[in-house]
């Protein structure tokens, strides 16, 4: 007995000192690419046709509205009782950038809870340059986003976020930052993202004739009837659409994997779902059914979830650095895999690969500072959106009052977060010897 003891006690070890030779070199590997990670991450999927997103230039976008389109914006007021983006209110308007004049370019208010402000304060706004124009675009681009930033006071979550899921494999719009003035009144600095459509489809997907759903404000798989087209008339996507859902009802988890496999693209959704935790992206699909676009993919007839949104990550309003690898996940699809055996080996095999190979702190600190020393004289002193930590404590999100000190808030939070991840990965590898999962 003794010595069937020693044997499990040896095999024990040896276990654990195999998955540790493994964790260092993936680390090692590590160390070596991600450095050089984002700077391949400079032509995204090989394509190198605009130079908006480097990150080499900071683009001065000027937008100018006539007051008659002004004053139609000014009626559009966020309802969260009425939160879908249809119908929401447009007007004509030229805008500038680089010496370039682009006209009838129609522009409407964004956002929702938290990020909605009035055309008149510090709006996000979304421009479609082709809508009455066709051909018409910018950098190759025929919508984009101007986010207000109002809930990351450091405007570089959006990117670096963008990056990591870019690297993750995960489809994803670009980001970078610009200068932006409505009607002359200088805005200051805004998050510039690429906008879904077919132009981002097709760096991703073989065919790009697919259906794009936008899923709204809190909208899940539940009611895909109520998600907007974006482009795309295949029933086959609806009809996936619902099949995937009806995948999330199948009691039994073996079963419930092999029906979700069926018309989910399972790797990247799961990639997803390790980054979202990765980051703690709580305002995420996985964790609050919110932020993110569905393609349907005709070419595998599967569904692929997008992420966006990521302004709120890394403790940024909430003491959630500690979050764990297996929170709790209000999203259907998220829940519904993650209760499934598979589901959940492949969901921490990814974190764990995931986080040794892209999430370093030193590294991603040195990226920050790299894409921060493009805009960070715009944001000397912060200004009038974000309030004073000091002066303001009931604010939503806060400023500590200085742009660097915001920054190196951010590099803390990583560090934190990083080193809340390898514990708890190194505990469950720990149990997982206990209980013989390995």
């Amino acid at each position: 007995m003794r010595s069937m003891c020693r044997r499990a006690s040896f095999i024990a070890k040896a276990t654990l000192l195999v998955r540790a030779y493994k964790r260092l070199s993936r680390a090692l590997i590590a160390s070596c690419s991600v450095s050089i990670l984002f700077l391949g991450l400079l032509e995204v999927r090989g394509e190198n046709a605009s130079d908006l997103f480097p990150g080499t230039n900071l683009v001065t976008i000027s937008i100018s509205i006539p007051e008659d389109g002004m004053n139609t914006l000014r009626s559009y007021r966020w309802n969260p009782q009425d939160p879908s983006t249809v119908g929401r209110p447009y007007a004509f308007a030229s805008v500038t950038a680089e010496g370039v004049l682009f006209s009838n370019v129609t522009v409407h208010l964004k956002g929702s809870f938290g990020s909605f402000r009035p055309v008149d304060s510090f709006p996000a706004l979304s421009l479609n340059f082709d809508r009455f124009s066709p051909g018409q675009d910018f950098h190759g681009l025929h919508k984009i986003s101007l986010n207000n930033s109002v809930q990351d006071p450091t405007c570089l979550h959006e990117k670096l976020c963008r990056e990591l899921f870019e690297a993750a494999g995960v489809p994803v719009p670009r980001a970078d930052h610009a200068l932006v003035l409505l009607n002359g009144r200088k805005l200051g600095l805004y998050i510039v993202t690429e906008g879904f459509g077919k132009h981002f489809v097709k760096r991703y997907f073989k065919k790009a004739n697919g259906n794009l759903y936008d899923a709204g404000y809190l909208h899940d798989i539940d009611h895909p009837e109520a998600f907007r087209v974006d482009f795309g008339n295949d029933p086959d996507g609806l009809r996936t659409l619902r099949r995937l859902f009806s995948a999330t009802r199948q009691i039994n988890p073996h079963q419930r994997f092999k029906d979700l496999e069926q018309v989910l693209d399972i790797d990247r959704f799961v990639s997803m779902m390790a980054m979202e935790v990765i980051l703690c992206h709580w305002d995420s699909y996985s964790m609050n059914r919110n932020n993110y676009w569905i393609y349907f993919d005709p070419g595998h007839k599967k569904l692929v979830f997008m992420p966006h949104g990521m302004d709120q990550v890394l403790g940024i309003d909430r003491p959630n650095l500690d979050l764990p690898l297996l929170p709790q996940m209000t999203g259907k699809v998220s829940r519904a895999l993650i209760s499934t055996p598979e589901g959940r080996r492949r969901f921490l095999s990814r974190l764990d690969n995931l986080f040794v190979g892209l999430f370093q702190p030193e590294e991603l600190c040195g990226r920050l500072h790299q894409i921060d020393a493009n805009m960070a004289a715009e944001l000397q002193p912060p200004q009038r959106r974000w309030p004073v930590r000091n002066k303001d404590p009931r604010a939503f999100v806060m400023s500590s009052g200085s742009h660097e000190q915001d920054v190196n808030e951010l590099c803390q939070r990583i560090s934190v977060r990083a080193d809340n991840l390898r514990r708890q990965l190194a505990q469950l590898s720990a149990d997982e010897v206990r209980t013989g999962d390995n």
